[in-house]
């Protein structure tokens, strides 16, 4: 064997000999790597997840209608039971829930595109939900809330005018991979927007929201002592068993998750929706977007 030869035949047992040694991980990791996708082909994906092109615009109106179930885990613990409904109409929405308790009888949003309004659940106090979507409206105005339930999906025609979205690479989630967006409004703010998609699927199965209130100076010593606790909120929306529905695959199975930590204290809770009842392109009455005229 020439000398040639015998440095070539080397030279593929070495070879040979370090692909040998890589684990299955490796090849993985390797071939995650390769299909890092930007944000617009996490997007068309997504689109394909939930229907046709054609399939997505012939669907102008939504309403779902299920179970809600409310839970709070912090401070003590308890549950409500009740109804739940979702409609939407463009960048309209609306989402509902009752429950068998008078001193939290609902939860009611609606954006009739123009103004967001927020029910109370009592004379001029708001839930804790209410007060976190009423402090940062963008979210709900926006189309966020709700996900792909709502024709007012943002990702069905993102603006660039109102957000930009930015590729956040692939994460874990409930164990499962899943490619994650980063949605930043273009007026800007200090609420980080995630939005995570499945790694096989690319459907939309999760957004979490998360702001850090710094502390402030008040007015007097004691006020400024209450200041100087930092706030931090995480809202996070959990979206699961996708079926097909007429001709979209959508969510069947929403969840609400709200945390609140101030030092020393926790505010944690969850809105469960489950919803069985799907209907497309009934007439909406545009006063049902005003949530505080549509009958408790």
């Amino acid at each position: 064997m020439s000398k040639t030869n015998r440095r070539l035949s080397l030279g593929i047992i070495s070879l040979l000999i370090l692909f040998s040694a890589l684990s299955p991980a490796s090849w993985q990791v390797q071939a995650g790597d390769k299909e890092k996708l930007t944000a617009a082909e996490v997007v068309a994906r997504h689109l394909k997840s939930i229907g046709t092109p054609e399939d997505l615009a012939a669907i102008k109106t939504r309403i779902v209608a299920g179970t809600s179930l409310y839970t709070v885990r912090s401070p003590g613990s308890g549950q409500n039971s009740g109804l739940s409904i979702l409609f939407s109409e463009g960048n309209k929405s609306v989402i509902a829930m009752t429950f068998a308790n008078p001193a939290y009888p609902h939860e009611k949003f609606g954006f009739d595109g123009e103004h967001l309004v927020i029910s109370f659940v009592k004379p001029g106090l708001r839930s804790t939900l209410g007060d976190f979507i009423f402090r940062r409206t963008s979210i709900f105005k926006e189309g966020l809330v709700g996900g792909t339930l709502s024709t007012a999906w943002p990702l069905l025609n993102l603006n660039n005018d109102k957000a930009r979205l930015e590729y956040g690479g692939m994460k874990k989630v409930d164990g499962r991979e899943t490619y994650v967006l980063r949605y930043i409004p273009r007026k800007g703010s200090d609420l980080k927007i995630s939005l995570y998609f499945d790694g096989e699927t690319f459907q939309h199965v999760r957004t979490e929201y998360a702001q850090t209130v710094s502390a402030q100076m008040g007015a007097t010593p004691d006020a400024s002592k209450e200041g100087q606790r930092e706030l931090h909120y995480e809202l996070e929306e959990q979206f699961s068993d996708f079926k097909q529905e007429g001709k979209l695959t959508l969510p069947h199975a929403y969840k609400i998750k709200l945390m609140m930590e101030r030092t020393g204290a926790t505010y944690l809770a969850d809105w469960e929706m489950v919803f069985s009842k799907f209907s497309f392109n009934q007439p909406l009455e545009a006063g049902w977007f005003d949530v505080n005229a549509v009958a408790n």
